[in-house]
């Protein structure tokens, strides 16, 4: 048995289109449960989740606290089974997804942290002014894609993962002050990058899953300038302070000049990197 979490907010459409993927879903061996928090959602939601009852294993629970780390952590009491997987309610799951989970831990007992692969559902094509370097699209979309094997914990990316719910039952939470957290316009990022963080220092090693795989859907309002720099923002905020002021004013300056230009790669990177620095300087949280 195992157990996935989804945690959910004011996203009834493309909710809909996660639970449809899961609903094709290969059982794992052992079976699988979904236990779906809505986490003070004003639009469908609750509909959407009623639509699926019949169709998934699924456990609806509600947190009105918000944040994603809230969400999730009222969903851990719940979990049954060895193994707990965790969904964003805006990913497509391939067929084979948790079994691919279920062998892999089956697979390898040391691993206690479980990573897979996130592509990219695109609502049109990219800009061509977007930085596609990898490491952009890794901290704006959460895209990854590395081999198979042994990985660090830090490799392992927010979308979906899993983790041995030993971890839990011992006693380990998401910490609420680090984001996702829809209420709020600036918040730290990286409460999953956080757990993985504590779990490294406690010894606990992590394993890519390559056929482990879903898609990621981008909205359209993702791929404006506005919110690719309020994310690098956020992503600064959850990184931590600067060491020390490394290149910052020579990037602001840059950055400023930058609007003045037309769009285009090299004016992403720098307004971003701008942006990812100035989250960092902002912050008052330890560097991780």
């Amino acid at each position: 048995m195992l157990t996935v979490m989804l945690a959910t907010r004011d996203r009834a459409d493309i909710l809909a289109r996660t639970l449809e993927a899961m609903t094709r879903l290969r059982p794992p061996e052992g079976g699988w449960r979904l236990l779906a928090v809505d986490n003070g959602s004003a639009d469908r939601t609750p509909e959407v989740l009623a639509r699926f009852a019949a169709a998934l294993p699924m456990t609806v629970l509600r947190c009105a606290r918000p944040g994603v780390s809230a969400a999730l952590n009222a969903a851990l009491p719940h979990i049954e089974g060895d193994l707990a997987i965790r969904a964003d309610d805006d990913v497509l799951v391939a067929p084979g997804w948790l079994a691919a989970f279920r062998a892999a831990a089956d697979r390898h007992p040391e691993a206690t942290l479980l990573g897979g692969a996130v592509e990219a559902d695109w609502p049109h094509p990219p800009p061509a002014w977007l930085w596609t370097d990898p490491r952009a699209l890794g901290m704006l979309f959460a895209l990854t894609d590395p081999p198979d094997g042994p990985c660090e914990p830090a490799d392992v990316y927010g979308p979906h993962w899993a983790v041995r719910s030993a971890v839990f039952a011992a006693g380990m939470r998401l910490d609420e002050t680090v984001g996702p957290d829809a209420s709020k316009a600036c918040y730290a990022m990286g409460n999953e990058s956080e757990l993985f963080g504590r779990l490294a220092k406690a010894g606990l090693r992590a394993r890519h899953v390559a056929a482990a795989r879903v898609r990621h859907i981008i909205r359209p309002e993702q791929l404006t300038e506005p919110w690719i720099l309020r994310r690098a923002f956020n992503c600064g905020l959850g990184a931590g302070p600067l060491p020390r002021p490394v290149r910052r004013p020579a990037y602001a300056a840059a950055a400023r000049a930058c609007r003045r230009l037309p769009p285009s790669r090299m004016r992403t990177r720098i307004m971003l990197t701008d942006r990812l620095l100035a989250g960092m300087a902002a912050s008052g949280r330890t560097p991780r």
